[in-house]
C-alpha cells in the first residue's frame, strides 16, 4: 500500500506545482475547489510554500483569490508576518514573472488537475496518518490521529483506508537516528546518535562546529529521520543554504545561482518521509523549555510526528528555562539539566554545540576541560565529542575528532577527518591517530606521549 501511495504522490510534479498555484492566484472558482484539502506545505520549494500560504491567507480574509496587481499585498503581508525577509522578495518577484509568462494553464482541463491533486491530498494524509499510528500507542492519540485524517479526507469512501491502517504493524526501527559516518567514532558510540540522550559538539571558534550540525542533520535524513534545527549562530536562510550545499555537493554561490537544479538534486538526495524543519527566528528569542515544547508540537500538529533528532547550535544562547535563579551559574547549569532530561522523558535525540575556551590553544585532542562557561557542561550530556584543527591542518581540509566522554560505552577514540568543506562536506575521508599514510599527507607527526606536561608540549610545539 505504502508504494502506490508513494507513487499517486510522485504525481504532484513540479511542472503541476507551477500549473497549481497561477490558477490558484488566477482564477477565484479554482480556488474555491481545492482550498479544503490542498495544503501549502504540499509545494515542494519555500518560495511555492509561501507563496500558497499568502494567497489562503487573502483567501479567508476576502473570500476570494487575489488579482496579479494583489500579489504586492500578498507578498508584503509575508514580509510583515516575518516569513520572508526582505533581501527574498527578488526571488519571489522573479517566479511571479515566471507564472505570468512561462507557465501555460491554456490547455489544462481543471476537473482533471482536481481530481490529480484530491488523490494526492489524500495520498498525503493517510501516510502521515500510517506513520503517527507508528510512532504511538495510546488509543485516544490513536483514535484522534484517525478522526483528524477522515475529517481532512472528507469523503466516505476514504474510510477503508483509515480502519486499514488501524491494524498497523509495530514499527521496525534502529535504535541510533544519525551518525557521522566516521567509523571510529560510530562504533563506540554503538552505530551513530541515539534517542532519548544529550550529545555535546566541543570546538573552538571557526573549526567547522555548524557544518558538523549540517552534516549531522544531512546523515539522518538520509535514514527517513524527521530532524529540528535551531540556528541560534546563524540565521534560517543561511542554514537552508549550508544543508542545500551539502545535500547536492556543491557550493554555497552555486546554491543562489542555480536553484532549480539544485533542488531537483536536493530531492533526491533525501530519502521519502524525512523532512528538515528549522526553527522559527520569532521562537528563538523565547524561554529553551517554551521554544522547544512549542516547535515539537508544531512537529506534531504538521507531520504527525516528533523530531527524531535535535540539533541546536549553540544552546548557550537561549534562554534558560522560566525560573528564578541566584546567579548564571544555575541559570547556566538549569539549561542543560533541562535539555538531559527532555532527550529521557521524549525519547528525542538531542545534539548541541559547546564553544572551547581559549585558554588551551595548545591542546591538539580538546577535551570537556576546555569548555567554557561557569561549569563543565559534559556533565549534563552523556556522551562528548570534540574537533579541533590547527592552522596548517586546516589549511590543507583536515580536522581531529575525539570521542572524550561516553557514559553507554568505551570512550577516547580519536581519527583524521578529511573535509570538503568549499562543496559542503564535512567527511570524504577519516584515517586513525597512528596512520602513517594520514601523518604523511597531512604534514605533521602525533606525539608518541600524549601525556606530556602542558607547558612542556606547548614549548615543543612551538619549536616544532
Amino acid at each position: 500500500m505504502v508504494a502506490k501511495l508513494q507513487r499517486v504522490a510522485n504525481q504532484f510534479t513540479a511542472k503541476r506545482q507551477d500549473q497549481t498555484l497561477k490558477l490558484m492566484i488566477y482564477d477565484p472558482k479554482f480556488l474555491d475547489r481545492v482550498v479544503d484539502f490542498l495544503r501549502p506545505e504540499y509545494f515542494s520549494s519555500e518560495i511555492l510554500v509561501n507563496l500558497a500560504k499568502g494567497v489562503c491567507a487573502f483567501y479567508d480574509e476576502y473570500k476570494t483569490a487575489p488579482l496579479l496587481e494583489q500579489m504586492d499585498e500578498v507578498i508584503d503581508k509575508l514580509i510583515e508576518d516575518r516569513r520572508i525577509s526582505e533581501d527574498e522578495v527578488d526571488s519571489y518577484v522573479s517566479y511571479m514573472h515566471k507564472l505570468t509568462y512561462d507557465v501555460s494553464t491554456a490547455n489544462i482541463t481543471q476537473q482533471w488537475l482536481i481530481d490529480n491533486l484530491q488523490r494526492f491530498a489524500k495520498a498525503q494524509i493517510t501516510t502521515m496518518l500510517e506513520r503517527g499510528l507508528a510512532h504511538t500507542k495510546d488509543l485516544d492519540t490513536r483514535e484522534k490521529l484517525v478522526e483528524q485524517a477522515y475529517d481532512e479526507l472528507g469523503k466516505a469512501s476514504a474510510i477503508t483506508k483509515c480502519t486499514d491502517i488501524l491494524e498497523v504493524r509495530e514499527p521496525v526501527t534502529q535504535d541510533w537516528v544519525s551518525c557521522l559516518n566516521v567509523d571510529p567514532i560510530d562504533k563506540q558510540m554503538g552505530g551513530g546518535f541515539h534517542r532519548g540522550l544529550l550529545y555535546q559538539m566541543l570546538g573552538y571558534l571557526g573549526t567547522g562546529k555548524t557544518w558538523m550540525m549540517v552534516h549531522i542533520g544531512k546523515m539522518a535524513v538520509r535514514f527517513g529521520k524527521l530532524v529540528l534545527h535551531v540556528a541560534c549562530e546563524d540565521s534560517n536562510a543561511r542554514i537552508s543554504k549550508r544543508y542545500k550545499s551539502a545535500l547536492a555537493a556543491c557550493d554555497m554561490d552555486e546554491v543562489s545561482s542555480n536553484y532549480k537544479y539544485i533542488g531537483e538534486l536536493v530531492s533526491k538526495a533525501i530519502l521519502c518521509g524525512s523532512r528538515i524543519v528549522l526553527m522559527h527566528e520569532d521562537e528563538k528569542s523565547k524561554p529553551i523549555d517554551v521554544a522547544l515544547i512549542t516547535a515539537v508540537e508544531d512537529c506534531v500538529r504538521r507531520y504527525y510526528r516528533k523530531p527524531d533528532i535535535i540539533l541546536i547550535d549553540s544552546a548557550d544562547d537561549l534562554l534558560p528555562p522560566r525560573g528564578q535563579y541566584k546567579d548564571d551559574l544555575e541559570r547556566d547549569e538549569r539549561k542543560y539539566i533541562w535539555l538531559k532530561n527532555y532527550a529521557r522523558t521524549t525519547n528525542i535525540c538531542i545534539v548541541t554545540t559547546v564553544q572551547a575556551t581559549r585558554r588551551g590553544e595548545h591542546a591538539l585532542w580538546l577535551s570537556s576541560s576546555l569548555q567554557s562557561g561557569y561549569l563543565a557542561k559534559s556533565r549534563k550530556s552523556q556522551v562528548g565529542i570534540s574537533v579541533n584543527a590547527l592552522e596548517r591542518e586546516s589549511d590543507r581540509d583536515y580536522c581531529r575528532l575525539f570521542l572524550f566522554k561516553n557514559n553507554e560505552g568505551r570512550h577516547g577514540a580519536k581519527c583524521w577527518v578529511k573535509r570538503d568543506l568549499d562543496n559542503g562536506q564535512y567527511v570524504t575521508a577519516f584515517g586513525g591517530v597512528n596512520d602513517d599514510y594520514w601523518e604523511h599527507k597531512i604534514g605533521i607527526r602525533e606525539e608518541e606521549d600524549d601525556r606530556l606536561p602542558r607547558g612542556k608540549r606547548a614549548k615543543e610545539e612551538r619549536a616544532s
